[in-house]
């Protein structure tokens, strides 16, 4: 996992293959950093191949208190997420919208073009009435 904040408030992650418990949980502590820094901002994840989309074994417990302790603070902190996922996990994901579940201003991609001008939009309409 890569994590990019030169051009903050776009946070660009992106995910090559499959995490272990170790790197699932830092992904998640970014997401503290992140909101620590009292700023709203907007993320590009980019997961490159379905192993990078499964969650390790024995990151239930870690998902769920991120989960609790996390999503109360996102909405207005998150201004965008774009998620772009490989075409053969499209249709799986689709059907679970992340932007629901975390509450804030989500979309799911298959192409990084397409995530990053829909991301742009966001950002512009996000800073327009703030």
């Amino acid at each position: 996992m890569t994590c990019d904040l030169q051009r903050w408030p776009l946070v660009r992650s992106v995910y090559d293959q499959a995490m272990d418990l170790q790197h699932y949980s830092s992904q998640l502590d970014n997401w503290a950093l992140w909101l620590a820094r009292k700023e709203p901002f907007a993320l590009l994840r980019i997961y490159r191949s379905a192993a990078a989309l499964q969650h390790p074994e024995g990151s239930a417990p870690l998902a769920k208190a991120w989960l609790q302790n996390t999503v109360p603070r996102l909405k207005g902190a998150v201004m965008a997420m774009a998620t772009v996922v490989p075409a053969s996990e499209y249709e799986t994901l689709k059907q679970f919208p992340a932007g629901k579940l975390l509450g804030i201003n989500a979309e799911l991609f298959v192409e990084e073009a397409e995530a990053m001008d829909w991301l742009t939009a966001q950002m512009a309409a996000y800073a327009a009435q703030h």
